[in-house]
């Protein structure tokens, strides 16, 4: 006689994230996304089901969860759902619950919540102002021509390009103005940047040792620093905080 196989001991939600996470960790690309799975969870799913023995997890607790950022949050929420679909696929695959998936999107959720729109993109990602302090001052403390043209991208509130192709004729210290040429400006029209004490400081921070015509002289000489030295210099920056227990500089978006 074949004796019925008992389930498992039921968890809470929390617990099979997280054991999902650890399952998964070496196959995600970068230490980042681990971190981003716990951050979205926790902020977002762990408060209402957190808790919850996850067979008990149902639709209602799903909207719950997205319906307030659905709209506000398109991004976030999509990601969201996602990672509480594939959680629950996760306790089902061990037979911690039975039924239907209450995160599914096709035929379930997508006849309860409105279909996303392009226009719902909006912006790109950016970095929360609170942590603003804290990324300048890690900065600082690489100093090198990377992250010295962050800086500056921060302070002057320019694009990378007209970061990087910059000259020190455009520089006039004394009158305290950054004057760039139409023909380095997106929309062909001269653009001149008042500067700052804190530009100010950096720029002669720059200045020091720097023979070179080019604020950002790269490798070969007469060109500047590559397009994608100031995106690698974040990323880098990014690793090492979450390596560390830090936020990250980078949300999923950046």
């Amino acid at each position: 006689m074949n004796k019925k196989r008992k389930r498992p001991p039921t968890k809470a939600f929390k617990e099979v994230a997280q054991d999902y996470i650890e399952a998964h960790r070496a196959g995600w690309k970068n230490a980042k996304h681990a971190q981003q799975w716990t951050n979205t969870l926790s902020t977002y799913a762990f408060p209402i089901i957190g808790n919850k023995p996850v067979d008990e997890v149902d639709t209602d607790h799903i909207l719950q969860i997205l319906n307030p950022i659905w709209t506000q949050k398109p991004e976030t929420a999509a990601r969201v759902r996602n990672r509480l679909e594939l959680v629950l696929d996760a306790a089902k695959a061990r037979r911690l619950r039975t039924g239907e998936n209450p995160a599914l999107w096709r035929g379930h959720l997508d006849k309860l919540l409105p279909r996303r729109r392009l226009a719902d993109r909006g912006n790109h990602a950016a970095l929360p102002w609170q942590q603003l302090p804290s990324f300048m001052a890690a900065l600082k403390s690489s100093a090198d021509l990377s992250s010295i043209a962050v800086e500056l991208t921060v302070l002057c509130a320019l694009r990378t390009s007209e970061i990087i192709g910059s000259s020190w004729d455009e520089i006039d210290l004394k009158e305290e103005i950054w004057t760039i040429p139409a023909a380095r400006m997106k929309a062909g029209r001269q653009h001149r940047v008042p500067l700052s004490k804190a530009a100010l400081e950096t720029l002669r921070r720059l200045k020091v040792g720097n023979n070179s015509e080019l604020l950002f002289p790269g490798r070969t000489a007469g060109r500047p620093l590559s397009n994608m030295a100031m995106l690698q210099k974040i990323r880098g920056m990014d690793e090492i905080s979450l390596k560390n227990g830090g936020p990250g500089w980078r949300n999923e978006a950046g």
